[in-house]
């Protein structure tokens, strides 16, 4: 069933919108042209993982030896952290970069006139 979330003007880069649906929180995101609606519930622990900074996942360069070159922030991978652990997920596929066991719950979303909409 979809359930209006908000007009797509309002929805700003990385600024998560929030709904309540059938007793779920849930986060819609728009994140490089592209919207995700998220769960607010980490599976680690249930935290409000929404509330999490959005950031670029950082990534080290590494030398032929394995040494280390620095850190660099990747531009294609964003990822969510959950506030209550630090758990970080990427927001594309839902999975958390430490242990793929956890993975968040995402929903479908659509834009019909302007108007988001989010599957449940």
């Amino acid at each position: 069933m979809e359930h209006f979330v908000c007009e797509q003007t309002e929805l700003m880069e990385r600024k998560p919108v929030y709904i309540s649906v059938e007793g779920m929180d849930i986060g819609v995101v728009l994140i490089k042209n592209q919207i995700h609606a998220i769960e607010n519930n980490c599976p680690h622990a249930e935290g409000p993982v929404c509330l999490g900074d959005i950031s670029n996942r950082v990534r080290m360069r590494l030398d032929e030896n394995k040494m280390s070159l620095g850190e660099y922030a990747s531009e294609d991978e964003v990822n969510m952290v959950c506030p209550w652990h630090g758990l970080e997920f990427d927001i594309a596929s839902g999975t958390c970069t430490a242990d793929s066991r956890f993975k968040l719950h995402k929903f479908q979303t659509v834009v019909r006139e302007g108007k988001i909409y989010v599957s449940v």
